[in-house]
């Protein structure tokens, strides 16, 4: 399911929105040097999310914050991982 457009406000609409990192990155592309080292940053967590998701099948990340707003330049990725499959390592 794609991203939806981005309100007149320059957030997303409530709610959650499946998808993955390439479409994240084709939706809020590197315009500026911050984007672009955020895009990097999460193009390189991408295997090691991947990695637990085969460990802990019912893993959900969730991406937030002004990284995924109009914001030209956000200075960080809110990044939640949810699991009930691990306990503190």
């Amino acid at each position: 399911m794609p991203i939806p457009p981005l309100q007149a406000n320059g957030t997303l609409p409530p709610g959650e929105h499946h998808t993955t990192v390439a479409e994240i990155i084709a939706v809020f592309p590197a315009t500026t040097i911050e984007r672009q080292e955020l895009n990097q940053a999460l193009q390189d967590i991408q295997p090691a999310l991947t990695k637990l998701k085969t460990l802990a099948p019912d893993m959900i990340a969730y991406v937030d914050g002004s990284y995924v707003t109009s914001k030209p330049s956000p200075n960080d990725i809110d990044l939640l991982v949810l699991t009930d499959a691990m306990d503190e390592i």
